[in-house]
């Protein structure tokens, strides 16, 4: 049978597939498991080329839109990939900032999806000076976050500074020149543990603000950027650890168990293995948690359990209705 696909199946498509790559975020997967960004895949020629927001990075916004690729020969105000050639694949992400070009951001969206409370950030980069921009006054790339449900831009809301994860320009003379960003006089690297209280479900945003100083500005940049996400550990570290299965002894895999209550702010969500075991860790001693079995293909005769933790629950089973 012949299928016939209309002009507006296809519009909508193309909207709905636009619609997810704009509105996404990388994802923080495993708390202690770090994020990393290189910035290599940027181009490494070209001028003016479009910046999409989520596309040309991902999870990678910019307030500019455009880039250009150099190795801080040009004075022009927007974003540049960084790089000592146009044959190097080794680079960077930074900005030159003019009047005309106006204040500009850039930045990377993380969604909490560790099925825990992020309670602190470890942020480490390499601040990278490309240019010398023939004043002698020291400029910065400043750092700050917001986090929320949702962040979808890099303007909205307030954000919370973090100086110390500030990178001031090295070389700042009154001749202008390019540098090499990646020689250890022109670059230097940054690193906090920033405190966070990120629900799992909700985003964070970290961003990058260059703002036109008063006379030339200097080129700076961001490289090797790695975030690692942390949990404040329960104060005992008891277990909670069982099996689903079917009534004849089979494991079911990927089932969720979802653990609340006690002294958790929010919700501990873990998925079983392939034979249907699974394990809650970190939970405190001698407190009650309502523990929750979930399946897309069995139902369960009694899917809730309350249990106190004491000094560690083991079999505690959750078994499919036949």
């Amino acid at each position: 049978m012949k299928k016939t696909v209309t002009l507006s199946g296809i519009f909508l498509f193309l909207y709905f597939a636009m619609s997810s790559n704009l509105t996404a975020q990388v994802s923080i997967a495993e708390i202690n498991t770090a994020v990393a960004e290189n910035f290599d895949s940027l181009a490494a020629t070209g001028s003016d080329l479009i910046f999409t927001d989520n596309i040309t990075l991902a999870g990678w916004y910019t307030t500019r839109g455009f880039y250009s690729a150099g190795s801080g020969t040009a004075t022009g105000g927007t974003n540049y990939s960084f790089g000592t050639s146009s044959s190097s694949s080794e680079r960077a992400l930074g900005s030159v900032v003019t009047a005309g070009s106006g204040i500009i951001r850039y930045g990377i969206r993380l969604k909490n999806n560790t099925g825990m409370m992020i309670s602190s950030l470890d942020i480490e980069y390499t601040g990278e000076q490309w240019r010398n921009g023939g004043n002698t006054t020291a400029q910065a790339l400043s750092f700050e976050y917001r986090q929320a449900a949702e962040v979808t831009d890099l303007t909205t809301g307030t954000y919370t500074a973090v100086p110390a994860l500030n990178f001031t320009s090295l070389i700042n003379t009154s001749t202008g020149s390019s540098l090499n960003g990646n020689l250890s006089a022109n670059r230097t690297m940054r690193t906090a543990s920033v405190s966070v209280n990120v629900p799992f479900g909700e985003e964070i945003m970290l961003r990058w603000t260059d703002i036109d100083n008063s006379g030339t500005d200097h080129g700076l940049a961001i490289d090797d950027l790695i975030i690692t996400p942390r949990a404040t550990p329960t104060a005992a570290g008891v277990d909670v650890s069982g099996r689903v299965r079917t009534a004849s002894g089979r494991g079911i895999r990927n089932a969720r168990i979802l653990v609340e209550g006690g002294d958790l702010a929010w919700p501990i969500i873990v998925m079983t293995n392939s034979f249907g075991y699974y394990r809650v860790e970190g939970l405190a001693a001698g407190q009650s948690y309502i523990v929750t079995v979930e399946s897309k293909r069995f139902g369960f005769a009694s899917p809730v359990r309350v249990v106190n933790a004491g000094d560690g629950v083991a079999g505690l089973d959750f078994v499919s209705v036949p």
